[in-house]
């Protein structure tokens, strides 16, 4: 429920489940980058936020159905759930997918998880 005492409903739910899904793959996709340069970093801050900016200006339209999406984005940002699922839920499925990838590349390296034990037990010169 919000302050004007509505209930958000399927599409409120959508949406968070799918921005949900959206911040767990750009975290996804920090975490397999190796080597993370300012391009980076501004590029995946403007990839989150576009997709925020366009999720709110699309819900802003008055030609859509009031009662299938219309103020949806709006209604999602003034409620605490909705931030909470979008900051702990993505955290936690990084969190769960690292320590698979860590736990499965400890019982099954590949070729490049050999090779960077490899360079990493070469003392520097």
């Amino acid at each position: 429920m919000y302050r004007l005492g509505q209930d958000g409903g399927i599409y409120m739910e959508g949406f968070t489940i799918f921005t949900v899904l959206v911040l767990a793959m750009q975290y996804k996709i920090i975490m397999m980058t190796n080597t993370l340069t300012y391009i980076n970093w501004g590029l995946w801050w403007i990839s989150i936020l576009g997709y925020l900016l366009f999720t709110w200006v699309y819900g802003l339209i008055p030609g859509i159905d009031y009662n299938a999406w219309y103020h949806t984005v709006n209604f999602s940002f003034q409620t605490i759930q909705y931030w909470l699922a979008i900051i702990c839920i993505p955290i936690l499925f990084v969190i769960v997918d690292y320590c698979f990838d860590y736990t499965l590349s400890a019982i099954y390296p590949t070729s490049v998880d050999q090779l960077r034990s490899k360079l990493a037990e070469k003392p520097r010169t």
